[in-house]
């Protein structure tokens, strides 16, 4: 009932709706709302209180005028008639065992409790088995503000570079009610859907995960999500996460909440541990270009660069229309062309490409760079093939130019061969 405006009004009509109608009511513990109107038990300068009760309670409460705000002349009030609304409850939920013990800290054992916690969908186990540089890689998921520890993240960030530690921070998500810049090594990736985190802990070679958090949350899905995936995790000594990390076996209770002492433990962690740099492939990368992104790049490019990524070979989609204006060619091992003909930009990309001696691959799964051979297949009289001559040609003229196929049959492999004899055909 955070933000609900005349609360105690509306827990009574609660009541009288439950009693009226004969319904169970239930509450769901998501914060900690019913302990303190600070909902996360944070101070003012984002650290958790440690809920200290009495004098040092009051003072928070009187400072922060909720007796004003919410009609509730203290703190031991508010605790009071929370307690009175949850005892006329018939299910008080908790998410975690830690949550649950506060609740009953404050409000007594009395009350029907329950211990629920949430069910986190299924999650793409991941098996990362390389790393490609010794840079310990530390990954943030979600939204990062400040309860979720934007202000201890920043202080990692200087931390690392007053020192020049080898270390970086990659967040999957986004910064909010802050600005983290001017860190050399930090990178935030924006939204992002679930389905997309296997593939951008592979793209930032994330070898851990911490769960940044400076109050003792209530369930985290991230933690859960992390934990599904099979990964590292790391996380200070509180709340929920915690409770659920100190029982993995990939799990690091990092000692105390300060900017250096989670750098120091979290690379011990990795390092000596984990081992995970025992692991480091040659830095590789590959470029995919389509003249258009469809569903068939997408099988036949993106679903290679996820495969790649899984072996440790980094990978960036191009497409001809939508081209890089700055192209940096160091340490790009291969290009693959997917079904482009011979024309503007991408023949004179071919040739930038050909002067910093960089193979080509052209991968193609349909049989159509030789009119000649499929003009009299019946469905080539459509008027969407009238053209199809000048088509096939620039797919011939483009194919010409690479050094390597790959195709998708036998029958391809030897179609290919036929037209561009000595070149590597591989299926």
């Amino acid at each position: 009932m955070v933000t609900y405006p005349k609360l105690w009004d509306c827990m009574d009509i609660i009541v009288q709706i439950k009693e009226q109608q004969k319904a169970k009511l239930i509450m769901l513990m998501h914060d900690y709302f019913a302990i303190c109107p600070t909902v996360n038990l944070m101070t003012e300068d984002y650290h958790y209180c440690n809920m200290p009760g009495g004098e040092q309670c009051q003072g928070c409460y009187n400072k922060k005028n909720y007796k004003e705000e919410y009609e509730c002349s203290s703190q031991q009030e508010w605790v009071e008639k929370w307690g009175t609304f949850l005892h006329k409850c018939d299910e008080v939920r908790s998410f975690s065992e830690d949550t649950l013990e506060r609740v009953k800290k404050c409000f007594g054992a009395n009350i029907a409790h329950t211990l629920v916690p949430h069910e986190v969908n299924y999650m793409v186990p991941i098996h990362k088995n390389h790393t490609t540089s010794d840079t310990v890689t530390i990954g943030l998921l979600g939204t990062l503000i400040h309860h979720k520890g934007s202000d201890l993240v920043e202080e990692m960030l200087r931390e690392i570079q007053e020192k020049h530690l080898n270390i970086r921070i990659v967040l999957i998500g986004k910064v909010m009610g802050t600005s983290i810049s001017g860190y050399d090594n930090f990178y935030e990736t924006g939204e992002y859907h679930v389905s997309d985190i296997p593939k951008l802990v592979y793209e930032n070679d994330i070898d851990i995960f911490m769960i940044a958090s400076v109050w003792p949350e209530t369930f985290s899905y991230t933690t859960a999500e992390v934990m599904k995936m099979g990964l590292p995790i790391a996380s200070f000594d509180l709340g929920a996460p915690a409770e659920r990390i100190r029982r993995y076996e990939k799990g690091l209770i990092i000692s105390e909440r300060n900017a250096a002492v989670a750098l120091n433990e979290i690379t011990d962690f990795v390092v000596n541990k984990l081992k995970v740099k025992n692991n480091i492939v040659e830095k590789k990368k590959v470029i995919y270009i389509a003249e258009y992104i469809s569903f068939s790049s997408r099988y036949r490019l993106e679903h290679m660069q996820e495969e790649l990524l899984y072996l440790g070979v980094q990978g960036e989609m191009w497409e001809t229309a939508n081209l890089p204006k700055e192209r940096n060619w160091e340490g790009v091992d291969a290009v693959v062309i997917y079904r482009c003909r011979d024309m503007e930009p991408l023949s004179s990309l071919i040739e930038e490409i050909k002067a910093h001696n960089i193979p080509i691959i052209y991968d193609t799964d349909d049989y159509i760079f030789e009119y000649e051979e499929i003009k009299n297949l019946p469905f080539m009289k459509d008027d969407e093939y009238k053209d199809f001559d000048e088509y096939s040609k620039g797919m011939h003229d483009c194919m010409e130019k690479c050094d390597t196929f790959t195709v998708s049959t036998c029958n391809m492999k030897t179609a290919v061969g036929r037209s561009f004899p000595g070149k590597p055909v591989f299926v």
